[in-house]
């Protein structure tokens, strides 16, 4: 019935808005590692190269986690900043990915960039600019605070439980 319908859909929303709260309240290094529980979820081998093995605590180093795909690579850069600072963050990001020594530009065939602040569509197409700059066969996926909240809630419901937060199992009593 309707009513029922609506009553889930204010439930999701509150939902989706606290878990954008909890991302918001985690520390660098917790959000980096929810970033990194997310991206095991949707590639079969991450390699975590920005943390200190057995500690939540990240390190220096580009990027904090990659991913091989066959002959090529996708390279994940994680930022918690203010929004003020969040352009000129991304955007040595981007640099630091394509200058780092170890892999040739050429066979980065994605960066990943997720971040604690919302990205809008300026941001997006400066980033985007930003990196063809460097590379333009490379695509690169930004995924600012909002949207990580809607995918954790809509396809990865127990990294929401590692925030803290309960999440509803969906079965019927």
């Amino acid at each position: 019935n309707i009513r029922n319908c609506v009553t889930y859909l204010i439930n999701d929303f509150t939902m989706i808005t606290a878990i954008e709260q909890a991302l918001q309240r985690c520390n660098p290094d917790k959000f980096a590692n929810i970033c990194r529980l997310y991206l095991a979820y949707r590639f079969p081998i991450v390699n975590a190269t920005g943390f200190v093995v057995g500690k939540e605590k990240s390190k220096k180093g580009t990027p904090d986690n990659f991913i091989a795909e066959g002959n090529n690579f996708i390279f994940n850069e994680v930022t918690t900043i203010d929004k003020k600072g969040l352009i000129a963050k991304l955007k040595k990001d981007v640099t630091h990915c394509f200058i780092q020594k170890e892999i040739p530009i050429a066979s980065i065939s994605k960066i990943i960039l997720i971040c604690n602040q919302e990205i809008t569509t300026a941001i997006h197409k400066e980033i985007s600019d930003y990196k063809n700059t460097f590379h333009n066969i490379a695509s690169i996926e930004l995924i600012g605070v909002d949207a990580f909240a809607t995918i954790i809630f809509r396809d990865y419901p127990s990294i929401a439980r590692d925030l803290g937060l309960p999440i509803d199992s969906g079965q019927i009593l």
